[in-house]
């Protein structure tokens, strides 16, 4: 029997000699399986690549791993290089955590960055630096001045005129807390940025001791407050019962963490925790430590922070009383069981003010003489340090809405006021209309236009 010519056609066949089944297998059949195999080892290696990405450590993980001593200088490099690229080529210790000299202003500027923490002295420690012609400053203190200010540092630096200087102070309020991983990285990159253009950096912030934190927030925030802020447990005449009560734990860790929405009345009503474990209070501790070039005290800010930001910035410092609250609970007339207390919920900050107190020693650097003696402010009379009296700004808009509010009023009143007289008016207008009836003086109304060139 003649074989038969294999078969050209799109389809062909094959059959098992073992038990006679016949497999057909089409050109569609097979790039279909091939497209199928191509998206299977995509998904794969897409898979693979987000388990690598979530299990290497990022900033926030550092929560879990409280106080790791000596070994924050290695964890630092690596951070840094995972936040930017050019961390790779730049030396560390320009203007860095652990370098031994403090920066200073030079011919390319300055660049420094303020951790607000409130009732710490910021107020103060801004002073020299707002509506200073010589600085450009900003305040981050909600998400608008949160996303304006980080874009517009972003492209100051990428397009860096020497010269400039910034002062960079971050209040949070409702903004992101500083233990965001966004807020962390921007600052991160921004001191890598300002290291390519030989940029000084300074980063610092100021913690207080818990007992008079306490008390000074307490006067500020519950006893100074006007009946109509709801933001905070407004105590119209406060006891020491009322501060037992009111005082939040460990409030200076709290506020990196959380900000300041967590010391609002709203944030406790709606059964939100105030209380950060011993871990997190350590991971807000350990990002000073690494990232920060120095943490002071309020207790010592004229003898150290205000001498250090004198040589970093060339500014000077004069007294200032802004700010100041009107005490109605006093620290030294609190009870002993009363400061037990204070002292017991607050042990987390505690331990990081004494902490700090260790690590960021006044002597620290090389180029700066911790023993010469400060200058003295320079007079009131120089037009770029003289304070001028301005009106506080607005940044929530409270003060504009209560304007708009008044403006409302005011506006209805005067409208009552046009209504009233109007219907005064008509009234008048009929009772004289009568009167013209009466007297036989009424016209029509299409000669009463006329009536006083017809006479």
């Amino acid at each position: 029997m003649p074989s038969q010519p294999l078969s050209h056609s799109p389809s062909a066949e094959r059959t098992n000699a073992n038990n006679g089944v016949s497999f057909s297998f089409s050109s569609s059949t097979i790039r279909g399986a091939l497209i199928l195999t191509m998206f299977v080892v995509v998904i794969i290696q897409l898979h693979m690549a987000l388990n690598k990405l979530y299990s290497e450590s990022s900033p926030c993980d550092s929560i879990l791993d409280g106080f790791k001593g000596e070994q924050h200088q290695p964890a630092t490099a690596v951070e840094r290089r995972q936040a930017t690229a050019v961390e790779d080529v730049l030396p560390m210790g320009l203007n860095a955590p652990y370098s031994k000299e403090l920066p200073e202003v030079n011919e390319q500027g300055m660049i420094i960055f303020y951790l607000h923490i409130p009732k710490t002295g910021g107020t103060t420690i801004m002073a020299p630096f707002d509506r200073n012609p010589h600085w450009r400053y900003r305040m981050v203190y909600g998400w608008n001045k949160q996303d304006k200010y980080r874009q517009e540092m972003y492209d100051t630096l990428q397009n860096w005129e020497p010269g400039m200087k910034i002062f960079y102070e971050y209040h949070a309020g409702l903004s992101a807390p500083f233990m965001d991983l966004t807020v962390r990285e921007d600052m991160l990159k921004w001191r890598a940025m300002a290291q390519v253009r030989k940029i000084p950096f300074f980063a610092f912030t100021v913690l207080r001791e818990p007992l008079s934190f306490a008390v000074s927030h307490f006067n500020y925030y519950y006893a100074d407050r006007k009946g109509h802020d709801e933001r905070y447990f407004f105590v119209e005449n406060p006891t020491e019962e009322d501060f037992f009560r009111l005082t939040l734990p460990n409030p200076q860790c709290l506020f990196c963490v959380k900000t300041e929405q967590a010391y609002y009345q709203s944030y406790r009503e709606k059964g939100k925790t105030v209380d950060v474990p011993k871990e997190g209070c350590a991971a807000v501790y350990d990002s000073f430590k690494t990232e920060f070039d120095w943490v002071g005290a309020t207790e010592t800010l004229s003898l150290e922070t205000f001498p250090l930001i004198e040589h970093v910035g060339n500014v000077r410092y004069r007294p200032i009383t802004k700010n100041k609250s009107h005490d109605k609970i006093v620290k030294s007339e609190l009870k002993p069981e009363t400061v037990a207390h204070v002292r017991n919920i607050t042990q987390f900050d505690l331990d990081m003010y004494n902490q700090a107190r260790i690590d960021f020693p006044y002597n620290m650097w090389s180029n700066f003489d911790s023993q010469v003696r400060r200058p003295k402010p320079l007079p009131a009379d120089i037009p770029h340090l003289k304070m001028k009296q301005f009106d506080k700004l607005d940044l929530l808009g409270h003060e504009q809405r209560k304007k708009d509010k008044q403006e409302r009023v005011k506006q209805r009143q005067d409208r009552k006021e046009g209504n009233g007289n109007k219907k005064g008016n008509n009234k008048q207008k009929l009772k004289d209309k009568e009167q013209q009836v009466a007297e036989g003086r009424q016209f029509p109304p299409d000669q009463s236009r006329t009536w006083n060139t017809a006479h």
